[in-house]
């Protein structure tokens, strides 16, 4: 098996530093991530999957609804570029997620993307992200990998 591509994934603090992306990087759709209430772990999102269904768009924007183990799968190919993506615990009600750097009492970490090849088969894109504290984050595991990238 060989993993390659991580991308890490940064979000522009302040409307200088989102000034200087928009000029540096080009804009895509902004995502916004459904993340069921309580969840506290890795995500995992399989994209470029033809037997999955295409993400579904809503107000302009990408939404993954994630399943109560934190994973998804889509059709979709994963875009490049700059965009303010949004995060919300769903359930009894819909809670917006904070997203900040390292002491800022954030709940989203570690976001990368990556892709892997098994011989013989098709390659697979993937998307993932830790959500919890920032403790939570530094004693977890290893991110994973779609089943197809370990066999």
């Amino acid at each position: 098996m060989l993993t390659r591509g991580f991308v890490w994934r940064m979000v522009a603090a302040g409307t200088l530093a989102a000034a200087l992306d928009a000029c540096i990087w080009p804009t895509r759709t902004p995502c916004v991530y459904e993340i069921p209430e309580g969840f506290r772990g890795w995500v995992l999102i399989e994209v470029e999957n033809l037997a999955c269904p295409m993400l579904p768009k809503r107000d302009g924007k990408l939404i993954f609804s994630l399943s109560d183990r934190g994973v998804l799968c889509t059709s979709s190919k994963l875009e490049e570029g700059w965009a303010t993506d949004t995060y919300f615990f769903v359930g009894q009600s819909r809670t917006p997620i904070r997203n900040t750097g390292w002491g800022g009492g954030g709940l989203i970490w570690g976001g990368s993307r990556g892709e892997c090849e098994v011989t013989g088969k098709p390659a697979h894109s993937y998307e993932s992200f830790f959500v919890g504290s920032e403790d939570e984050f530094k004693s977890a595991p290893a991110a994973p990998e779609p089943e197809a990238c370990r066999t």
